[in-house]
């Protein structure tokens, strides 16, 4: 195929604006659980929608799930700065490798898209134990507290169905 310098180029463009997207909402679920958690009233504007399970956690229950995702994942307080080091370098070093691959000619579009898939591959990782972290939780929970969970959250849907 004999794309212009200019088509190549917004094809670049386009492949880092989708990587990153892609990436961005990913990593969004893991860092708010390891870190604070997503914020309970605030902030909800379009592209929140996907936190509506953790937004209808109290404060205490978001804390209480980011200690279970934490053991889940093997980590302690200790060691927390090394974790978070590690997964920046994982993490930037996927795009490292799409920026080299991108730059590549002739483009080698196996090359970027093993890239990619690897980067999905960690994503769908981090989304399942992050599911199953939820659902032992929730599990947990007694028949009054899930009920309670469900009303937030019914009242969490209500509201941005009135947006």
């Amino acid at each position: 195929m004999n794309d212009t310098p200019k088509q190549v180029r917004w094809l670049k463009v386009g492949l880092y604006l989708s990587l990153a997207v892609n990436l961005a909402i990913a990593g969004l679920f893991a860092g708010m659980v390891l870190r604070d958690g997503p914020p309970h009233r605030g902030g909800r504007g379009p592209g929140h929608e996907g936190f509506l399970y953790l937004r209808a956690f109290t404060d205490d229950q978001r804390q209480d799930l980011r200690r279970a995702f934490r053991e889940e994942m093997g980590h302690d307080e200790k060691d927390r700065g090394e974790r978070r080091q590690a997964f920046r370098e994982r993490f930037l070093d996927g795009y490292e490798q799409a920026a080299t691959t991108l730059r590549q000619d002739p483009f080698e579009r196996d090359a970027l898209a093993q890239v990619l898939n690897t980067q999905a591959m960690r994503s769908r990782e981090g989304r399942a134990r992050g599911q199953q972290v939820l659902l032992d939780y929730l599990a947990d929970m007694s028949p009054e507290a899930r009920a309670d969970y469900a009303d937030r959250l019914l009242r969490e849907i209500e509201d941005i169905s009135k947006r």
